[in-house]
């Protein structure tokens, strides 16, 4: 992410910290004179080079219900999200990485499979960055096994010697290639990771929180300043002619993946080292454009109903065709690379409307996503009792683990995925291999 050396802190930590300025500006002045104005947004430009969040950006929407199938409704309002309480800021400078490269690593399964690299890769080369990347596929893998691997024995970490990697070789040592890189020229810039999809499961069962901090780790004994993204992943469809559920399931599941990544780098906060640990909105983006493209509102994506519309995205119940891979190409390459994707390039096949709409939306899901207000651990935790233990039993349709769940993110619980305790926390880590 692009840094300020002179201030010590990150541009986009800054650009929050402005839009909740902002904000309370905005509800002082309600208090005043009994109205308030939202700023008005600035559409992106091709090839622009702005950051994700500027200014005068509007607030981002928060989960919303989707819109009825064929009848779009007009977009409402929400309140506001509850603002975090302030972290301490890093105290180490960091220089901004050069944007004129980009080497990154991808760790996942088969919603990160090849050719999703190739397209980012494409993309940022369309816009002037040249791009190079490796990668670890593990098919159906939690973060777990790519990390510490099937043998839990201490200092092991054989899980980081699995997956296929670029080109369909096998057997790449992850951690001695991030920390001096062999297959790329430079260091690595990022880190472009996903955890299983099974969001509640595990957070429970594959202690995801400190997997995720221990590869973040390994990323960043080759480069301090590197940053690591968590790619957002999503559940199957469960009815392709009617993905109502599915996109209301994705948008309230969406902050509980930020919550992961925002613990991680809270963590970093805690030792003053660099926060760079950020989440990718691929999921939510996916249900915005499921959502506007059976109300007909995608042009140049059309079918003769919701399901044939839903099958252009979607190649089965949750893996992408190629117009769906490009697409969260073009979230994940606006977020990595923090410029707008409009104007990129287009793979064969997709028609320039179409590749226009999907390179306007994918901006706008990376511009909403950059002006969030992250949230503490205790609100993550709240957010899990409260609402999303029994959104994920109910979609699922695995009810019977609803009260576990909450039991896991109670407040008292200190081995929770979200719990935090400033004093101890170091302690909370797994020892380097």
């Amino acid at each position: 992410m692009l840094r300020d050396a002179a201030r010590g802190g990150s541009a986009m930590e800054r650009l929050r910290r402005v839009a909740c300025v902002i904000a309370i500006g905005a509800l002082m002045g309600a208090c005043g004179s009994g109205t308030s104005q939202s700023p008005t947004e600035r559409g992106p430009s091709a090839h622009s080079t702005e950051p994700l969040v500027t200014p005068d950006d509007d607030a981002p929407a928060p989960v919303a219900q989707p819109e009825p199938i064929a009848q779009p409704e007009p977009a409402t309002t929400p309140e506001p999200e509850p603002v975090a309480q302030p972290e301490p800021t890093p105290v180490q400078t960091t220089t901004p990485p050069s944007r004129d490269r980009f080497a990154f690593f991808v760790s996942g399964h088969s919603l990160t499979d090849d050719p999703l690299a190739d397209r980012i890769v494409d993309i940022a080369r369309g816009l002037g960055v040249s791009a190079q990347y490796n990668e670890q596929i593990g098919i159906g893998s939690p973060i777990r096994l790519r990390t510490r691997g099937m043998d839990d024995r201490p200092g092991l970490w054989a899980g980081y010697r699995t997956g296929k990697n670029r080109g369909g070789t096998e057997g790449l040592d992850v951690i001695a290639e991030l920390r001096a890189p062999r297959t790329i020229e430079g260091r690595y810039d990022a880190l472009i990771i996903t955890e299983r999809h099974d969001l509640v499961d595990v957070l429970m069962w594959e202690n995801t929180v400190r997997h995720l901090r221990h590869f973040h780790d390994r990323l960043t004994a080759g480069n301090p300043q590197a940053t690591t993204y968590l790619y957002e992943s999503w559940l199957g469809v469960r009815d392709l002619a009617d993905p109502r559920d599915w996109i209301a399931y994705e948008r309230a599941a969406q902050p509980v993946w930020d919550c992961v990544a925002d613990r991680v780098e809270l963590s970093l906060r805690d030792e003053r080292r660099p926060s760079h640990v950020r989440s990718i909105p691929t999921n939510a983006a996916l249900a915005l454009l499921v959502e506007r493209a059976v109300a007909g509102r995608v042009d140049g994506l059309r079918g003769a109903n919701a399901r044939a519309i839903t099958q252009r995205i979607f190649h089965d119940d949750v893996h992408m065709t190629p117009l769906g891979v490009y697409f969260v190409a073009l979230v994940t390459s606006a977020v990595v690379l923090e410029r707008s994707p409009v104007g990129a390039p287009v793979p064969p096949g997709i028609e320039p409307a179409l590749a226009a709409s999907l390179q306007s939306i994918a901006w706008e899901a990376a511009r909403a996503h950059a002006a969030r207000t992250p949230r503490t651990p205790a609100q993550c935790r709240a957010l899990m009792r409260d609402s999303f233990c029994a959104q994920y039993g109910a979609y699922t349709r695995r009810t019977d683990g609803v009260e576990n769940c909450r039991r896991t993110f109670a407040d008292g619980n200190a081995e929770g995925p979200f719990h935090h305790d400033p004093a101890s926390d170091a302690s909370r880590w797994f020892a380097a291999p």
